[in-house]
């Protein structure tokens, strides 16, 4: 499989490739919102069992710098009180970052 450099996309083409990608994947209509302050939530939808789902789409290309933004997302996502929370990011990390967002 070829490595794509998503940081080639806007922020709002990423976050539309997410919606994309999130619709076929769970079979349902995923809300997408205009640019600009979105209160900690790019996309939403409810799963089949009804639960909400949150989802913060981010391109960052250094791992430091995903964590430090995702500080600042904690309390609006406490605030929203989602079912789920998904944080779709443009590259991949090594294994044991990954596991630190899971604690986030």
């Amino acid at each position: 499989m070829n490595l794509y450099d998503f940081q080639n996309l806007s922020p709002r083409e990423f976050e539309i490739l997410v919606q994309d990608l999130l619709q076929e994947e769970f079979k349902c209509v995923i809300e997408g919102f205009s640019e600009g302050k979105d209160f900690g939530i790019d996309l939403r939808f409810n799963d089949r069992d009804g639960r909400n789902v949150i989802v913060q789409c981010k391109r960052y290309q250094k791992w430091s710098n995903l964590l430090y933004a995702l500080q600042f997302e904690k309390e609006k996502v406490k605030r929203l009180n989602p079912d789920r929370y998904y944080c779709d990011k443009s590259r991949s990390f090594r294994r044991t970052g990954q596991s630190n967002t899971k604690n986030f």
